[in-house]
């Protein structure tokens, strides 16, 4: 629920700051008095939705969304049995954006990369697994293996 809450904000706050702005500016650039559109461009900055003052509620609702979310994830997975490393390195990955207060460098590349990075070392680490339990698949044609945990360590 956490990781819908922080695709829905980041995404709308994105849309708003991102395309509104660049829109309102092109349509300046094109008009007899672009500096006419001025007041328009700063009030989507001054609003309290898009960062008027100190923060962005959208910003922040998604900032924190992920925070949970990468946590709540890493509790998941260790619970199915992923090592710590990885599960470590999610769950820290989702305060970049919280800690530097940008997406932009260094706080969006940290924490994406970050999370890219921990999520590629738990599908090898399953993968990893899976290659170490298929001979002991093979050697019980009847089917009598005992199931495994997802560890890389066993």
């Amino acid at each position: 629920m956490a990781l819908f809450l922080f695709a829905a904000t980041w995404t709308a706050w994105d849309a708003v700051a991102g395309v509104g702005t660049g829109l309102l500016v092109k349509a300046a650039r094109s008009s007899s008095g672009p500096e006419e559109w001025q007041a328009a461009i700063d009030a989507i900055w001054r609003d309290p939705i898009m960062g008027g003052g100190t923060v962005s509620v959208f910003a922040v609702m998604g900032a924190v969304s992920l925070s949970v979310g990468t946590v709540c994830a890493g509790i998941a997975l260790k619970r199915a049995g992923a090592s710590w490393a990885p599960v470590v390195l999610l769950a820290l990955s989702g305060f970049g954006i919280s800690i530097f207060k940008t997406h932009a460098w260094p706080g969006g590349p940290l924490t994406f990369g970050g999370i890219a990075l921990a999520s590629a070392w738990l599908l090898w680490e399953k993968t990893r697994v899976v290659q170490i339990t298929m001979p002991l698949a093979q050697s019980h044609p009847e089917g009598n293996t005992t199931p495994r945990r997802w560890r890389s360590s066993d």
